[in-house]
């Protein structure tokens, strides 16, 4: 018998009483501490305090007034019987239910906030397409600024080309909304057009909570601690990274970043998206990884630098309350490339994993705040601490429904460009 037994088998009923209550009060403690930390409906609900990320954005139209680099922007043809009026009531349901499409920003006290206008409403006004393309409308539309201080931040139109086939534009701020806001964007609208064409089955939850509760959370009761461990983490993973990829540009870069770009598309052919699958399964990762992995491999042979960050998005909808909300929640997270010594692609790629997984655990830390804390040589040229950026990205129109409509995406020009080179797949 352990000393441990024969010390439990001394204990009054009494003392083994308190001492179940007291592992019971630890196993209670214990299961608190691990389980997720939920975003409450903040204390005051007349406020709408900005989010770090709105923060930046709001900085830097202050910097560049009247610039399009931040609009989201979107074209879906329909084919089929389209409802126009049908459509219209679906995009406003779709406003009305998330609040931080109803905002407009001003500067109070020097600094910013924003204010939701009230009776707002979305006009949908049906016009036959013109003389251009529909890429060039839609490329037009896409580089049509906001004015941050005018609701509403969203913009729509509604091109018919026949009676079965019309085109949608859409466009958003990206300082009310991110990627994957537009797909709970475009999601809901699918869910109200049917309801309002009939289908009662049609239903739709409450929303827990709104973009302004996050972003109070975010300032006033996101757990410390733990956001300064993962600076910590981000300040020892980037320390002496050159913050700058010199790339072998065909023009010397301008003085100030003008954000002017194209697109360049290609594709990839089916064989050689199986062998990149089968790749990633060997390696025990994901195709993300791999396809990351080689980019930085092609980026190392063009620069020939060892060292340097490609930037990656991330939802940042790591609790559940957020996964239906409309808002800027996307990050930015730096994965390092260390492509130093004689090595293998393969054990390569298994360092590219372990980097990406480590950020992945550290995500919580807005952009911004790694950016202050690392405190890397600023310039007008370039963007700080990564110039390029890769992103892997689903079919945005895969299992919606629109009833008895048929939808295609339309690929169009922005003109615009953030960083050096940004490479979506």
């Amino acid at each position: 018998m352990s000393d441990l037994s024969k010390k439990l088998q001394n204990l009054s009923p009494e003392q083994r009483e308190l001492l179940l209550k007291k592992l019971q009060a630890r196993k209670k403690k214990s299961t608190a501490e691990s389980r997720p930390e939920t975003i409450q409906p903040r204390p005051d609900r007349e406020s709408y305090p900005l989010s770090y990320a709105q923060e930046r954005l709001w900085f830097f139209d202050q910097l560049v007034p009247g610039s399009p680099l931040y609009n989201i922007s979107a074209a879906v043809k329909f084919y089929g019987p389209l409802n126009a009026a049908h459509l219209e009531k679906s995009i406003n349901a779709v406003v009305e239910r998330h609040e931080v499409l109803q905002v407009f920003f001003r500067t109070e006290k020097g600094a910013p906030v924003q204010h939701k206008a009230e009776g707002l409403f979305i006009p949908l006004t049906m016009e036959n397409k013109d003389a251009r393309s529909l890429e060039e409308i839609a490329a037009a539309e896409a580089q049509t600024p906001f004015d941050l201080t005018r609701a509403p931040l969203i913009r729509t139109r509604l091109i018919r080309l026949d009676d079965q086939t019309h085109v949608l534009m859409l466009t958003i701020h990206h300082i009310v909304a991110d990627g994957w806001s537009m797909g709970v964007f475009i999601n809901e609208t699918a869910r109200f057009y049917r309801r309002f064409n009939g289908d009662t089955s049609v239903t739709l939850e409450d929303l827990p909570i709104q973009y302004f509760d996050y972003a109070w959370w975010q300032k006033n009761a996101a757990d410390e601690k733990k956001l300064r461990k993962q600076l910590d983490f981000w300040s020892s993973e980037l320390k002496g990274m050159p913050t700058l990829l010199e790339l072998p540009f065909d023009h010397k870069r301008e003085a100030v970043q003008s954000f002017k770009g194209s697109h360049h598309h290609f594709s990839i052919d089916a064989a050689t998206t199986k062998r990149l699958h089968e790749l990633s399964r060997q390696a025990g990762t994901t195709l993300f990884i791999t396809l990351l992995a080689a980019f930085q491999t092609l980026l190392y042979r063009y620069s020939h630098q060892d060292d340097f960050g490609v930037g990656i998005p991330i939802a940042n909808r790591n609790k559940k309350e957020l996964e239906t909300l409309i808002g800027f929640f996307v990050n930015t997270l730096v994965i390092r490339a260390r492509c130093q010594g004689d090595i293998s692609f393969l054990d390569f790629l298994s360092r590219v994993k372990k980097r990406a997984f480590q950020a992945y655990d550290h995500q919580d830390v807005p952009f911004e705040q790694v950016v202050e804390k690392v405190q890397p040589q600023r310039n007008n040229q370039v963007s700080p601490l990564f110039q390029v950026m890769f992103e892997l990205q689903g079919d945005a129109l895969a299992g919606l429904n629109f009833g008895d409509l048929t939808l295609e995406n339309i690929d169009f020009e922005t003109g615009t460009a953030k960083f050096d080179l940004l490479l979506i797949m």
